[in-house]
């Protein structure tokens, strides 16, 4: 739910100084300028308070909802960019021409984020009316097997496993946790029980 800025334009400044990352008592203190006078626990009361009132509350909560939104990637979005690295391939970036094979990365280019690095050097070969320029270029794409790897974990593919390689006591134990008993009673060797 998305709130209209309050109608109190001092109760709209304490909102947008505490979520511009200030401190409950100093965002009070940017709004009331007059509260500066109070006890610092007086200011520490009277902001808590005001930021549990639910108009506030709500407004805190939407324009903190609404900075993360444009901070952050959304799910689909990541997967979107590890997908196009999983399908990246070095034959998306090279051209076949009558003059030989060039690389070419444009807006149009499929799966761009693959791409690891470009580098072109110029070089000029020959000497006198021989002179030719060459330029050389090498490309690099991320590893798939990695963007792969981590879509994997996102989506939980992989299964965990506990190995418990310990004594029989703390087998036990584990068996009585995971079953649910409500207490587990230590079995007594006999070395400690003689007949």
């Amino acid at each position: 739910m998305k709130t209209e800025p309050l109608k109190s334009t001092r109760d709209e400044k304490f909102v947008r100084a505490l979520v511009s990352g200030m401190s409950q008592h100093d965002a009070y203190l940017v709004a009331f300028p007059r509260s500066k006078k109070f006890k610092s626990s007086t200011v520490d009361v009277k902001a808590s308070i005001l930021a549990h009132v639910d108009k506030v509350s709500e407004r805190i909560r939407d324009l903190l909802e609404s900075a993360a939104e444009k901070c952050v990637c959304t799910l689909a979005e990541r997967r979107q960019i590890l997908s196009e690295i999983a399908r990246g391939n070095i034959v998306d970036y090279v051209v076949a021409g009558p003059a030989g094979g060039y690389v070419e990365v444009s807006r149009d280019s499929k799966n761009t984020r693959a791409l690891k690095s470009l580098k072109c050097r110029s070089v000029t070969t020959g000497e006198g009316d021989g002179k030719r320029d060459a330029i050389f270029t090498e490309i690099s794409i991320r590893d798939p097997h990695e963007a792969i790897d981590i879509l994997n974990k996102m989506d939980r593919v992989y299964q965990e496993q506990v190995k418990i390689s310990a004594g029989d006591g703390l087998v036990e134990l584990a068996t009585a946790i995971a079953s649910g008993l409500p207490t587990w009673t230590r079995r007594k060797s006999a070395k400690n029980n003689p007949p």
